[in-house]
């Protein structure tokens, strides 16, 4: 479906946006996991139904901040992962 990774990260923006007003502390901003059930392959160059993303440097190998995470389940690629 178009446009799916940007309706996520929309939501995702939403979520965090609503913790907190002007002038608060940011510190009180709660972890947000998101989790996509999809009846397609979203990550199609992938046979796996479960994708993980969180905010990473590739480069250096650390994790940005542990309080996002992003979750797809891929209803269509069940049957290939349980060799069905």
């Amino acid at each position: 479906m178009p446009g799916m990774k940007n309706r996520i990260m929309f939501y995702i923006r939403k979520l965090i946006t609503k913790q907190i007003g002007d002038g608060d502390n940011y510190e009180e901003i709660k972890k947000v996991i998101s989790i996509a059930i999809l009846n397609y392959d979203f990550i199609e160059r992938s046979a796996n139904y479960h994708h993980s993303f969180v905010l990473y440097d590739v480069e250096n190998q650390v994790v940005f901040n542990d309080d996002l995470e992003i979750h797809t389940l891929e209803l269509s690629k069940l049957g290939e992962a349980d060799g069905t």
